[in-house]
């Protein structure tokens, strides 16, 4: 307003971008990058949740009731309660993350397994 106003000086096409007036080119290339992530998340929580594609991939932030339902997580329990539960065995936290990761792990390969002998 008292005559500044903000340049953005670069060596590349696409750094800077949003600093300033974004191109045409810089928003595709952005687009294109995040159609890349949201492809890849998405076939990562259909294979280990198979959770239905069709569903999930909307851009909705679901509330918990509705990501159980969508096998999108485990259970729905308190901070205190998922605290209390990773610090019970041994007392050791770090034993204990470790711990709760592998029996995740071991449920969800079961999960899987289960649901692809039923189809």
């Amino acid at each position: 307003r008292i005559g500044i106003r903000p340049v953005v000086l670069t060596t590349g096409e696409h750094k800077g971008t949003g600093l300033g007036q974004i191109t045409e080119s810089q928003i595709a290339e952005m687009q294109s990058q995040i159609d890349i992530l949201g492809a890849t998340f998405f076939d990562e929580i259909v294979a280990a949740r198979g959770a239905p594609r069709d569903e999930i991939a909307t851009g909705k932030i679901w509330l918990p009731e509705a990501a159980l339902k969508l096998s999108l997580i485990d259970g729905i329990r308190t901070l205190k309660e998922v605290i209390a539960d990773i610090a019970a065995p041994r007392g050791n936290p770090l034993l204990s993350t470790r711990a709760a990761r592998a029996k995740f792990q071991i449920q969800t390969a079961m999960q899987s397994a289960s649901r692809k002998l039923k189809s």
